[in-house]
């Protein structure tokens, strides 16, 4: 036994009163000295229940996921019918990764205490990481009749219901949490983004204020203000906090660490060598490459590195290296992101590159594609037929006297590829409307077309007047502004999803609530 447990007189320690002094440690949140009172007492009884329990939580705290799956797979053999201890179990599996053991944990526990709101938000944590999302919501509902002040449960419902493309509903479960917790950043940082992705950047910019005012530090919500910013014109303070996303759990991560200074505008680049870096999607790269030739006119040397598939298109620009990733980096003396270069050019409306088309297919490529614009426009006809049908009520449009077979062509000719889309295209293509008629899909088309790939015309024939899935919707027949600014990136589709979703830890541990 070690010295520091050994009593003066020889006796043997007050084991009880060392328990209770480990477990005030815990929820002090001294973790060393809760688990040194830990070691001590398994030196006495290697299988106490509690004292396995709160050293595997003490190791869960520590992020030694191993060590804690180990010891509470102990306490649970030292005491199989422990509710805490099995939920407690799930929550370190659900963290480790393992969401199917986890649930598995988790139902065991309500088996023994059913009803327990924290086990059933713990199953729908599970539940909504794995994408089941219906499992979720019925989760969360349970949870909260058995605890209607439930705040993590009320906000992940919310989250599950934006997944769901529900966003009125989950505006709904926002506004509860909010009532509980009026000052909570990540609550005002959903809701704000809901507000954004029901077109109402304004009331969302509140909702945003509000959470910097409470957690100043909070990038989450700083990126979400940009977006707010850039979509009501306000590129300064847009595209200023737009920076913030390098603090967020989405893009932290890939931030490039490079040996040459960050370039944003700071510093003359003439007869410097500057590296420009895709980081996020392929619509990203298409529609910022075209800050390229700015810096050339200002007598840089332009590398561009892109995503491998973007290269054969991207290489035509004039006096610009366009490298894939991965490829081996030449030198070069400045660095800087391809979305960070609106803010190192103090873009406005007015001064967005506007010369278009800046990019086309190469040539090599259209060979193999053999369709003209006279094939897209019976694209274009058939989309409107499709969507026209959607909007039909379901008696009328079975009314609809069906097409005649498709006369032979040969297979890969153009008019054999308009017949198949004649046979299938109705049917498939009701399915394609609806991903396109929501904004972000059309946005992506609106940036390519404008980006000048051929390709997209075919895109501007869809009927898109009529809302749906709860986004209103502007007309792609309309005039399209010079450029998609105001819906940027690939990580801008998801930003709420990470809310709260930590699960709460089970009794006797500590149940507050967690946010990652």
């Amino acid at each position: 036994m070690p010295a520091s447990w050994t009593s003066t007189s020889g006796r043997m320690p007050n084991l009880t009163r060392m328990q209770r002094k480990a477990f005030e440690s815990f929820q002090q949140g001294d973790l060393a000295k809760a688990e040194r009172l830990c070691a001590g007492l398994l030196e006495h009884m290697p299988d106490d229940f509690d004292t396995l329990h709160l050293l595997g939580m003490v190791n869960f705290r520590r992020h030694r996921l191993a060590e804690a799956l180990r010891l509470l797979g102990a306490a649970l053999k030292a005491n199989p019918v422990s509710s805490e201890a099995m939920s407690n179990l799930g929550l370190a599996l659900h963290t480790a990764g393992h969401y199917d053991e986890a649930i598995s944990r988790y139902r065991s526990a309500l088996q023994l205490e059913p009803g327990h709101p924290e086990f059933l938000y713990n199953l729908g944590n599970s539940y909504l990481e794995l994408g089941r999302y219906d499992q979720a919501v019925a989760s969360y509902d349970a949870a909260l009749a058995a605890r209607p002040d439930h705040v993590g449960a009320l906000v992940n419902r919310g989250n599950t219901q934006l997944r769901l493309n529900a966003p009125l509903a989950a505006l709904a479960n926002y506004d509860a949490a909010r009532e509980l917790m009026p000052r909570h950043p990540q609550i005002l940082t959903n809701r704000g983004h809901t507000l954004r992705r029901l077109d109402r950047p304004a009331e969302a910019l509140t909702e945003f204020s509000a959470a910097i005012k409470s957690a100043p530090d909070f990038a989450e919500a700083h990126f979400e203000a940009a977006m707010a910013h850039i979509t009501l014109g306000d590129f300064d303070a847009g595209w200023k906090a737009y920076e913030w996303r390098w603090k967020t759990g989405a893009f932290a991560r890939q931030r490039r660490s490079l040996p040459a200074p960050l370039w944003l505008g700071d510093r003359p680049v003439g007869g410097k060598t500057i590296l420009l870096h895709a980081e996020q999607g392929f619509g990203d790269t298409i529609q910022f490459i075209r800050f390229a030739p700015l810096l050339k006119r200002l007598g840089a040397n332009v590398i561009c590195e892109v995503q491998p598939e973007l290269q054969p298109l991207l290489v035509q620009l004039d006096n610009v290296q366009v490298i894939a990733a991965g490829a081996p980096l030449p030198a070069f003396d400045l660095h800087c992101p391809l979305l960070s270069l609106p803010l190192a050019f103090k873009m406005q409306l007015e001064t967005i590159p506007a010369s278009i088309p800046y990019l086309s297919a190469p040539a090599d490529r259209l060979a193999r594609w053999p369709v003209s614009y006279t094939h897209l426009d019976v694209y274009k006809r058939q989309a409107g037929d499709a969507a026209a049908a959607m909007r039909q009520p379901p008696e009328r449009a079975a009314q609809r006297r069906p097409r005649g077979p498709a006369r032979s062509a040969e297979p890969g000719s153009p008019r054999r590829r308009v017949q198949r889309f004649r046979r299938y295209g109705r049917r498939d293509l009701a399915a394609r409307c609806r991903r396109v008629r929501g904004y972000r899909s059309r946005a992506s088309c609106r940036r390519a077309g404008q980006a000048g790939v051929a390709v997209v015309a075919a895109c501007r024939g869809f009927p898109l007047d009529a809302p749906a899935n709860g986004h209103a919707v502007v007309s792609d027949r309309d005039a399209a502004p010079p450029t998609g600014l105001w819906r940027l990136g690939q990580r801008d589709r998801s930003s709420a999803r990470r809310t709260l979703s930590v699960p709460t830890v089970s009794r006797p541990i500590d149940r507050s609530m967690i946010s990652d």
